[in-house]
């Protein structure tokens, strides 16, 4: 926590698991309105990225020990991200939806700020990651689908080239390609509002 907030946009605390009763480390985060909105969620994604820099390497090298994203997936990460930036760019002013998205975005490149100044004070005991890596690890519930539509993308560019356009299906029955299909992956979300409604809590996994 900072010791004083004078001026500040945002200020943070952080607790690891192993300080903490349930076992759970435990992020807060506070913006102050004297700035406009974008600029708080930069700053909250900032605080983020510093204070969690540890548990942001740590569940980036289980994300690339279980996907091991190809180069093809990271271009398609990095295309995604500079197409939702300018629609959030033109659309956000007159589109509410547009609008939050830009604001998902700003918090995102803030945290990648924030981990870049924590690596300047710690050096090689933190990996090098970019915005690309932070996409990586924010689409870990996307990144197999992602990787089966890059491969089918692939496959149906090299049967149109060779006249054959069933190819990536060839060998399946109808009940397995409506198995790929909508069996690619599974999440679980929760949402509640606090019984005074001063917070709204959130929590998703991808399984």
């Amino acid at each position: 926590m900072f010791p004083s907030t004078r001026g500040a946009v945002a200020h943070a605390s952080f607790q690891r698991g192993k300080h903490t009763r349930h076992g759970w480390s435990q992020f807060s985060v506070h913006t102050f309105n004297t700035t406009d909105d974008l600029t708080q969620l930069r700053a909250a994604g900032f605080l983020e990225g510093y204070f969690t820099a540890r548990e942001i390497q740590t569940h980036y090298n289980n994300v690339v020990s279980t996907f091991n994203t190809s180069q093809a997936q990271r271009d398609w990460l990095l295309e995604q991200h500079a197409w939702s930036r300018s629609q959030a760019t033109e659309r956000g002013p007159s589109s509410p939806a547009w609008r939050a998205v830009g604001l998902t975005l700003a918090q995102l490149e803030g945290m990648v700020l924030g981990y870049a100044a924590r690596r300047r004070t710690e050096g090689d005991a933190l990996r090098d990651l970019g915005l690309v890596a932070f996409l990586e690890t924010s689409s870990v519930g996307d990144l197999g689908d992602i990787r089966r539509a890059i491969a089918v993308r692939q496959s149906l560019k090299t049967a149109t080239a060779q006249g054959d356009l069933l190819a990536p299906w060839a060998g399946m029955g109808p009940q397995e390609v409506v198995r790929e299909l909508t069996q690619g992956g599974r999440c679980s979300a929760l949402v509640s509002v606090t019984p005074d409604l001063s917070d709204l809590l959130l929590g998703h996994s991808a399984w």
